[in-house]
């Protein structure tokens, strides 16, 4: 025969399981009731704490669905924020037309997300202000991830001895280049920006004067273009702002008149 000591332990002891179950219960009710992004949010960060460590992971792939020639753009963006030079997010066909057309050289860059220097090169180089406010003034940025896509290619046509990797460009047709020079290794912002401006200085007269007419024309004819895009959209801004005062100036004079009319009404039947 048990004592009572015991029998009220055991009562104890089941009121606690009950309880438990109780709130396991509640719990499962209540998350069964949230949103399903909330929900989705939750296995995710149980996912995470059950992922092995950061070092051992394998790098993150982009997003299914991102295009090709924007897939550098989505993992640097991803890794290293949106202060950056501006990198063109198509295929480089199109940025050596792009290029062509604006007069300029182009400043390619091929990221080795696995490489140690990487990291450094792009957080204390390639993104800082200095270095994104001289690229973006004087050249078309371009960058690929050296192991997809149109990067594989240009791997095995610069020859990278390491990396980073970066090289300056000048279009010669939509499918060929003439490389003018090569960056390898960790450099600092200042190294970077004074091989750039060395470069653009002993390229740019020739280039300029080599220029057949008819590029030099297209250039002008480009610029042109663009300015008078520049004067057209101002001109539309400013008809619209116009539009829009002369459209609030009825309205007041509307409001004004309606004002008016109610307060005769008003003052006629007071009269009668």
């Amino acid at each position: 025969m048990s004592s009572p000591s015991s029998s009220s332990a055991a009562r104890e002891s089941a009121g606690a399981g009950e309880s438990l179950r109780n709130s396991c219960h509640d719990l499962a009710r209540s998350l069964a009731r949230l949103p399903a992004s909330i929900m989705e949010g939750l296995w995710r960060s149980m996912a995470r704490r059950s992922r092995r460590p950061r070092d051992t992971q394998p790098p993150l792939l982009p997003p299914p669905g991102v295009p090709e020639e924007l897939v550098f753009f989505a993992e640097f963006e991803r890794q290293y924020g949106g202060h950056h030079p501006f990198f063109y997010g198509c295929r480089l066909a199109e940025v050596l037309r792009i290029a062509r057309r604006e007069g300029k050289l182009v400043f390619v860059y091929l990221h080795d997300p696995d490489h140690p220097y990487t990291e450094p090169f792009c957080r204390r180089t390639l993104c800082t202000d200095v270095l994104v406010e001289f690229l973006d003034a004087n050249f078309v940025s371009w960058g690929a991830v050296a192991g997809r896509g149109e990067g594989i290619g240009m791997v095995a046509s610069l020859q990278p001895g390491s990396f980073p990797f970066c090289a300056v460009v000048s279009p010669v047709s939509d499918e060929s280049i003439t490389v003018l020079q090569q960056v390898e290794g960790p450099v600092s912002p200042s190294e970077l920006v004074e091989i750039l401006q060395r470069t653009i200085d002993e390229q740019g007269a020739a280039s300029r004067h080599s220029w057949p007419d008819e590029l030099a024309a297209a250039v002008r004819a480009s610029r042109a273009e663009e300015e008078e895009r520049r004067r057209s959209a101002l001109r539309l801004r400013q008809e619209q702002d116009a539009a829009y005062l002369e459209s609030l100036r009825k309205d007041q004079v509307g409001m004004f008149m309606l004002r008016c009319c109610s307060s005769s009404v008003q003052v006629m039947f007071r009269v009668r």
